[in-house]
């Protein structure tokens, strides 16, 4: 499915209308009747929710690094604790950075949909 920001000028330049595009036919054959305009904030709000997943996804990676930062410093001792530790530690770090990545990248869709 294409960006919903090109879909209007799309259908204006195949001189259909939006119901005609996604039901693949000609609205005198179509049952479904539908309103451009509630098709269009229906594709805006669903990308509206992929960008708050994708947001709460980055959020709960970089609070699990965090937790692999904390526990890394709590675990200790014997050799394979060490080890252990070394392990979270070293995980904790990757998993902040990707985190911080998908929070940034939401916001920039976010950003990026709000100026079209």
């Amino acid at each position: 499915m294409p960006d919903y920001s090109i879909i209007e000028p799309l259908c204006q330049e195949l001189n259909i209308t939006l119901a005609e595009l996604l039901d693949g036919e000609e609205d005198e054959k179509s049952i479904h009747t539908y309103d451009s305009q509630q098709i269009l904030k229906m594709m805006k709000e669903t990308r509206d929710l992929k960008n708050r997943k994708l947001m709460l996804i980055g959020i709960a990676v970089l609070l699990l690094g965090i937790i692999f930062l904390i526990c890394s410093q709590l675990i200790g001792g014997t050799d394979i604790q060490e080890a252990l530790s070394g392990f979270t530690f070293g995980i904790s770090f990757p998993l902040m950075l990707l985190g911080i990545i998908l929070v940034i990248r939401s916001k920039c869709r976010k950003t990026k949909d709000r100026d079209l």
